[in-house]
């Protein structure tokens, strides 16, 4: 049975934070750093905080960088919050030479 709603727990980020906020509006989230929990959730929030290129490595680290592409990839709902959303994509211009470690393409510019 997949979780309705799942919160990506890569040991990094502001993930108590965005539990607890969730469990304000009477959500019960799946915190996990299970990728087949990631897979099959019926919604997904990646919570971030800090740098892209360490955000990547833990995501790699827990080996769940692959269940975050194909879960977006699904076309399901889904939150990056802050740095969560970011490294999604290629990164801020003043990152792109590292976007080899974004989980899908594109360029974030920023929001004005």
């Amino acid at each position: 049975m997949s979780a309705p709603l799942v919160v990506v727990d890569y040991g990094a980020g502001n993930l108590r934070s965005v539990e607890q906020a969730l469990r304000a509006l009477h959500y019960e989230p799946r915190v996990t750093s299970d990728p087949s929990e990631v897979e099959r959730a019926q919604a997904v929030i990646l919570p971030g905080v800090g740098a892209a290129g360490q955000i990547m490595r833990s995501l790699r680290a827990h080996e769940l960088d692959e269940a975050v592409r194909a879960y977006v990839a699904s076309d399901r709902p889904f939150l990056g919050v802050c740095m969560g959303m970011q490294v999604l994509m290629a990164g801020p211009r003043r990152m792109a030479a590292r976007s080899a470690s974004a989980c899908s393409p594109g360029l974030y510019s920023g929001c004005r």
